[in-house]
């Protein structure tokens, strides 16, 4: 709307300009080149208004000319930079769906139109990891270092291929990197602590949290958390060497910030124990089973009970447990240690108890051994079954690759995972046609391994 008035101003200003030069009386007289010329003041006006046009068409076409050659390579350019873009999404869709063969070439021809750009050297680190070429993988992933944009994806990229290849002094050189590019990024602050802890530099590792801290890579209560994973690691490592004292320290430090944490609970109790604090031993098994029960709280706790009578001990197990009364754990606790004091009623009737609450195969099992106990095998062999085929496991389980393992650990034994392994109870499918009506919908969209 604008510019139609603009347009409109000017035209009635032009139409304005011409009459006022019909308008105006006389000849304007003039000598060009030997020539006599006698004319209007509007002819002279639209004369000039010509030429200048004239002179402006000639520019603009010379113009044209001269710039013909570049246009036309910006014009190839632009082409090939658009089939360029269009090589790199269809390569980008085929390795979404494993097509590794077709995003191959579609990243080369990728290449080809769009020269080496940060995106084609990630494409093709990308397809090299998944073939197995890690040299080639590694040479595009420094190349990517050259690039801002790219800087930390490229550190963090040869960061996970040094800790795959156990190449620890690198692995720590790209994770410091990655930290100062982004001193923000927990990836980087648990990938050096990752290292440390497995060098075993307590030091160090405390100072990374710290420094994540302090640029809220992490919050204070994570940064809590992994110090306590931290202290009791270092208590593992000296109660191994006989430090038991310094031990102790660091033990209770991790008992401290996390009272949860049944590893740590059952290293100090165990190292009070071992200095004739039972005492002490027994008040930290307390404090951990009211927040949580677990069989190997319960098995701690039973050591501390060997001098006793066994009826004593059954006593001191369910004064034990009064702390978490409705607990599977605490009935499973005060029956297997009412079976071995041979209280066989009082241990069936805590199964029982746990049983309501849970069929886990441990339960089940203890029901088998009382009705051996009894001599009525036949029952003692269907608790047997049942306990085989119970759909329900607790266990400790690393979140990253799903495997159950015998105790906790800060590593996982099979992938390496840190801090991936917790407690949990698994509920298994019932049957096999439930399995297969749902196989369909746990298919991922995107693949790409």
């Amino acid at each position: 709307m604008l510019r139609l008035l603009l347009y409109i101003t000017v035209l009635m200003l032009t139409a304005v300009l011409l009459a006022r030069l019909i308008e105006v009386p006389g000849y304007v007289d003039m000598v060009w080149f030997g020539w006599y010329i006698e004319t209007t003041p509007l002819f002279l006006t639209l004369s000039l208004l010509g030429l200048f046009a004239l002179v402006i068409g000639a520019f603009w076409a010379l113009d044209r000319l001269v710039s013909l050659p570049s246009r036309y390579r910006n014009k190839r350019r632009v082409e090939y930079h658009e089939r360029g873009l269009s090589a790199l999404t269809e390569a980008i869709a085929a390795l979404s769906v494993s097509d590794i063969a077709n995003a191959k070439k579609l990243t080369k021809r990728s290449e080809k139109l769009l020269g080496k750009t940060p995106i084609t050297h990630l494409l093709t680190a990308q397809l090299a990891r998944l073939e197995g070429d890690e040299e080639t993988a590694t040479e595009n992933l420094k190349r990517l270092l050259d690039f801002k944009e790219t800087h930390f994806l490229a550190a963090r990229g040869l960061l996970e291929q040094a800790r795959k290849s156990g190449d620890v002094e690198t692995a720590v050189t790209y994770a410091q990197e990655a930290g100062s590019i982004r001193p923000d990024s927990s990836f980087a602050a648990l990938s050096l602590l990752d290292v440390y802890t497995h060098q075993k530099r307590w030091q160090q590792a405390i100072e990374v949290i710290n420094r994540a801290q302090r640029h809220r890579a992490l919050t204070a209560v994570e940064a809590s958390r992994y110090k306590a994973l931290i202290e009791y690691q270092h208590a593992v490592y000296l109660y191994d060497r006989d430090d038991f004292s310094t031990a102790q320290r660091y033990a209770a430090a991790a008992h401290k910030t996390l009272p949860d944490m049944v590893p740590a609970a059952v290293l100090l109790a165990e190292i009070f124990s071992t200095l004739g604090k039972k005492r002490n031993a027994s008040a930290v098994l307390t404090r951990t089973w009211k927040v949580s029960p677990h069989p190997e709280v319960a098995a701690q706790y039973k050591k501390l009970l060997t001098d006793l009578l066994p009826e004593k001990r059954v006593t001191a197990m369910e004064k034990f447990v009064s702390v978490s009364p409705e607990d599977m754990e605490s009935h499973l606790a005060v029956a297997e240690v009412a079976f071995d004091a041979g209280q066989y009623g009082k241990a069936r009737e805590e199964t029982r108890k746990a049983l309501n609450i849970l069929e886990s195969p441990r339960a089940c099992e203890l029901m088998a051994k009382l009705e051996e106990a009894a001599d009525n095998k036949e029952k003692a062999t269907k608790w047997h079954t049942r306990a085989s085929k119970t759909l329900i496991e607790a266990a400790w389980a690393c979140e990253s690759c799903k495997k159950h393992q015998p105790q906790w650990t800060l590593h996982c034994p099979d992938c390496d995972a840190f801090d991936s392994i917790h407690w949990r109870i698994d509920r298994h499918r019932k049957a096999a046609d439930t399995q297969a009506s749902t196989a369909v919908d746990a298919l991922p969209l995107l693949k790409t391994h």
